[in-house]
């Protein structure tokens, strides 16, 4: 627990050793446990001095790429002291390729590797003999092709969809309506939610998947709500809604007006652009919804300070969510094995409070904001300003 509860900071447990062995002389686990803590932590601490950095940054993901490029960059600059040097290799040619650029990067001296993004590419790396570590920036296809020296890192809906019925079973609220795009990605946060409410306790009453390119989805809602005539089903607590800032501006003022004004509405951070804009918002006052701390300006405790978004390009402001990701793969270099040897540790970073599941999956907690008078507003656990 000294040791779990110390997280990143090697002058942090080294005290917390020192504490524990002063209060416990004559425990059986000493020294021999202790030192072997030591030893595990030095072990798995990865050197950082040179990075390879494989990604699309031509074609169709060029401008994603060099965002998520941008926030990387960003971390390396603004850590004091550091020395380590960065080598970008573009993936956009050939996906199939990633094994000869992975080896390429190795022989070139890497150290550690961040990217690629293509699943496909994830999927060949996990299946490889790899000499250095990779963070991957996607998920792989196959969850079931674990590599120790592959860490998967992504902004998956799923887990933010997770949490919305984490927070909704938290408020009390243990029936539920959802409504997502009638689409492979809406069907998917669907089924991330439902299957976590349902295993918090919770029951989904009834799923509306409405059409995204339609300006009116009332019958959808109504189906969903059983409105009819002047009343709505009463089997309803809250309202899980999955939307771009768009649908969502469309779908909150219909639910209003189909008698569900009075129902609390949860979703992700996908239906906020990212910048506030208070005339097209309003129609999205008291959505609550999951967000990375860095737009709540929940900051790290520790590290350097990172940029504000008044620093970005203008690129990085427009997807802020993508700057914070690769801000984050650089942060998290050092400290992935650590992450993956224990549960409870967890990196404070940009896109999140990132943890590693026993594949070595990275999963990021989020926080949560409110939009009021068009604006979002960051939300305690408690649900207050």
């Amino acid at each position: 627990l000294a040791a779990k509860t110390s997280g990143f900071d090697a002058e942090k447990l080294e005290m917390s050793l020192l504490r524990w062995e002063q209060s416990y002389r004559n425990h059986p686990a000493a020294p021999e446990r202790v030192e072997a803590i030591r030893a595990q932590r030095s072990n798995l601490a990865i050197s950082t001095g040179r990075i390879a950095v494989l990604l699309p940054m031509s074609g169709a993901y060029g401008e994603i790429s060099r965002v998520v490029l941008d926030g990387l960059m960003a971390a390396q600059l603004g850590n004091p002291g550091n020395t380590t040097s960065v080598q970008v290799f573009d993936t956009a040619n050939d996906p199939t390729d990633i094994l000869s650029l992975y080896q390429r990067a190795v022989l070139d001296g890497a150290n550690l590797v961040i990217g690629p993004m293509n699943k496909d590419s994830v999927d060949l790396l996990a299946a490889s003999n790899l000499s250095v570590p990779v963070i991957a920036m996607n998920y792989g296809t196959n969850a079931s092709l674990a590599n120790p020296n592959l860490f998967q890192f992504a902004l998956l809906p799923d887990d933010e969809a997770a949490q919305a019925a984490e927070r909704i079973a938290r408020d009390g609220l243990m029936r539920s309506v959802v409504f997502v795009p009638d689409n492979d990605w809406g069907k998917r946060v669907s089924a991330a939610f439902t299957g976590q409410f349902e295993a918090v306790g919770g029951s989904v009453v009834a799923t509306g998947l409405f059409d995204p390119k339609k300006t009116d989805n009332s019958p959808v809602i109504r189906k969903a709500l059983g409105v009819n005539d002047d009343k709505r089903r009463e089997d309803v607590d809250a309202i899980f809604l999955a939307v771009t800032p768009k649908e969502g501006r469309l779908m909150k003022p219909l639910l209003r007006f189909h008698r569900a004004g009075d129902l609390p509405v949860y979703t992700t951070s996908h239906v906020f652009s990212g910048h506030e804009d208070r005339n097209a918002d309003i129609d999205l006052n008291g959505i609550r919804f999951t967000e990375i701390p860095w737009l709540t300006g929940d900051l790290p405790a520790s590290g350097p300070k990172p940029p504000t978004q008044e620093e970005l390009s203008e690129n990085a402001r427009q997807i802020p969510r993508l700057f914070a990701f690769g801000y984050d793969a650089f942060m998290l270099a050092p400290k992935v094995r650590q992450l993956a040897a224990s549960p409870l540790l967890k990196h404070e970073g940009l896109s999140g409070d990132i943890y590693s599941d026993s594949t070595n999956r990275l999963h990021r907690i989020l926080r949560w904001a409110e939009f009021s008078r068009g604006l979002p507003k960051p939300l305690t656990s408690e649900g207050e300003y």
